[in-house]
């Protein structure tokens, strides 16, 4: 059986912080730059350096997103390089754990094992948590407009659920017309029934606003790095301006465009970096009077640069689909009614 250290005293060394995160799970800024699409909208670009804004903000997207937390283990255990795999986050807490409790069985099962093996409010605890969540594919994350659609289907249940009951409680009302002790006591019940149902109903609206609120921020925190990666332009100055007062319909609409902004970025980089190394070659060609294989390369760097002039229309094109998807959000939002 484990022995874990004493935290029952409640020393402020245990609840889990940002400093002990960083010592746990350091994340260099190399790191930062390879996997900046896995740490989009947690911090801006800015920021990405300081460690005390970087890992405050990590701490709390790993304690609020189950999902992000296993993708950004997999990040590193997926890689094909036993490096890569070292920096995962679930090797790295398992490493933390053999260092920090020396005297652990080495059977101990961090996986299966029970979930109290650590006291309450401490970091050890929580690490504890976030390590068997790290290992656990979750469910395909939802989008806003996603978990608006299954919030609506509660609600409509849950709207079916309490009219029921006030149809019930109706029905007694109006056949209790001489007192009846047994009568009474069935629509007291059922009175209880519709305040129980009552109180449900309420109790999923505000966690729908409250779930719709947070799915919408993630979305908007992914949408603002993307943007914020791109050269700055009219269309992207106006997406920045307009993108914290957008609903989540129009967040909706915006994703799927910037997922294809991101991918064309992702190749027009690929093909920017293959115009640089092709300058190199053709120089060196140059210097070594090798004109056949100049004439290739100029041909090849010819359709590449055709390639980088489409792909930055592209990502034009749709900078501007999205600045109308935004605009005309704006608008109804603005129009009087």
């Amino acid at each position: 059986m484990i022995r874990p250290r004493d935290v029952s005293s409640g020393s402020p060394e245990f609840p889990l912080t940002w400093e002990i995160l960083k010592e746990v799970f350091p994340v260099p800024n190399s790191d930062r730059r390879v996997h900046a699409d896995l740490f989009a909208g947690i911090v801006d670009q800015q920021s990405l350096k300081e460690d005390s804004v970087f890992y405050a903000a990590l701490l709390a997207r790993m304690r609020a997103d189950s999902t992000f937390l296993w993708l950004l283990n997999d990040r590193f255990l997926s890689s094909d390089r036993a490096k890569e795999k070292s920096k995962s986050f679930a090797v790295r807490v398992l490493r933390w754990f053999r260092k920090h409790a020396p005297d652990m069985e080495d059977s101990i099962d961090f996986f299966e094992g029970p979930e109290d093996m650590f006291a309450p409010e401490s970091a050890e605890r929580e690490l504890h948590m976030m390590l068997r969540l790290a290992v656990r594919q979750p469910l395909k994350p939802a989008h806003a407009s996603e978990t608006t659609q299954l919030n609506e289907l509660l609600i409509e249940e849950s709207t079916a659920d309490w009219k029921a009951q006030l149809i019930r409680l109706r029905q007694l009302v109006d056949h209790f017309d001489e007192p009846s002790g047994s009568a009474a006591e069935a629509i007291i019940a059922a009175g209880e029934s519709l305040l129980k149902a009552c109180n449900a109903f309420e109790c999923l609206r505000v966690r729908q606003a409250e779930q719709t609120h947070i799915a919408n921020e993630a979305d908007r925190a992914v949408l603002r790095a993307v943007l914020e990666a791109q050269v700055s332009t009219e269309s992207v100055t106006s997406l920045l301006r307009t993108l914290p007062i957008v609903d989540s319909t129009t967040l909706a609409k915006l994703r799927p465009v910037a997922d294809q902004l991101t991918a064309v970025k992702a190749e027009l980089s690929e093909i920017t970096g293959e115009i640089a190394r092709g300058v190199a070659v053709t120089q060196r060609l140059q210097n070594e009077n090798d004109w056949v294989a100049l004439a290739e390369r100029a041909r090849a760097l010819g359709e590449l640069k055709k390639s980088e002039s489409e792909g930055a229309r592209s990502i034009a094109m749709l900078l501007e689909q999205m600045k109308d998807i935004a605009d005309a959000a704006v608008a109804t939002i603005e129009s009087p009614h």
